[in-house]
C-alpha cells in the first residue's frame, strides 16, 4: 500500500529528476529573452557585453538585470549547476552557439 501512496504522489524525492528545475529554469530563461529581443543575438550580445564570451559572472548578471528567473529562489551554488548545464563542454563560459 505504500508503493501505490509514493507512486500516486509521484514518487519519493530520490527517484524524482533533479533536472526537472534546470529545465524549466532554462525555458523561463528562453521566454525572457524572446520577449525582450529581437534575436537570439542580439541577447547575446547584450549578455556578454560584446565581449563574445558570457561567463559565470555575465550569466548572473544578465539573469538578474533581466528579472529572468522570476518565480524562481535560486542560491549561488544552484545558478552555478544551471551555468553548468548550459556549458556542454565544461570550458566555463558560454559562446553565442551555447546560447
Amino acid at each position: 500500500m505504500k508503493a501505490d501512496f509514493k507512486k500516486a504522489l509521484g514518487g519519493s524525492l530520490p527517484t524524482t529528476s533533479t533536472r526537472d528545475w534546470k529545465l524549466a529554469a532554462i525555458q523561463q530563461i528562453g521566454l525572457t529573452i524572446s520577449s525582450t529581443y529581437p534575436s537570439l543575438q542580439a541577447s547575446f550580445q547584450d549578455a556578454s557585453q560584446n565581449g563574445g564570451k558570457v561567463n559565470l559572472e555575465l550569466f548572473v548578471a544578465f539573469i538578474e538585470k533581466k528579472n529572468a528567473l522570476q518565480g524562481f529562489n535560486l542560491s549561488k551554488p544552484l545558478l552555478m549547476l544551471l551555468f553548468a548545464e548550459l556549458d556542454p563542454h565544461k570550458k566555463t563560459f558560454l559562446s553565442q552557439r551555447d546560447w
